[in-house]
């Protein structure tokens, strides 16, 4: 789980860098001409940290072997990324894409929460996510104390 921490934690800091610089890195990777596809990475580059947190439950789920409640959950947010598709694309376009990949990636740990089979693990995540957030935790972290 030490390796899950610090791979969500990395893309959590590299989500906030790419937030705050976002039009710097398009302006220097492509010029001024995209310098618009700077307000979709900043909500695109969130769905790394999410992504991560998605391969942390997979993880969970294949080593308790419940591999079949994974299949469905996965079944779950492909439906609602499909829902989701169909209506946002062609109301807002490459916004409503991006926006449904992250609430598709989102929606899983929604899903936790709604379960009570999941609910501790969903709780786990929600710690994890303010561990992160604790600056002097994740400083801690880092150095090695904790």
């Amino acid at each position: 789980m030490e390796y899950s921490y610090s791979f969500f934690s990395k893309r959590f800091i590299l989500a906030i860098f790419i937030t705050i610089f976002s039009k710097y890195i398009v302006y220097i990777l492509y010029g001024n001409e995209y310098i618009e596809a700077a307000s979709i990475l900043r909500i695109y580059v969130w769905q790394g940290v999410f992504v991560a947190v998605g391969l942390i439950i997979s993880k969970h789920f294949m080593a308790s072997g419940d591999t079949g409640q994974y299949i469905y959950i996965s079944l779950f947010t492909a439906f609602i990324n499909l829902l989701m598709s169909f209506s946002l694309i062609k109301k807002f376009g490459l916004y409503g894409a991006t926006f449904t990949d992250l609430f598709t990636q989102v929606s899983t740990i929604m899903y936790l929460g709604l379960n009570k089979k999941f609910r501790n693990l969903f709780f786990i995540i929600l710690k994890s996510f303010y561990s992160v957030c604790n600056i002097k935790y994740f400083i801690n972290k880092i150095k090695g104390k904790i």
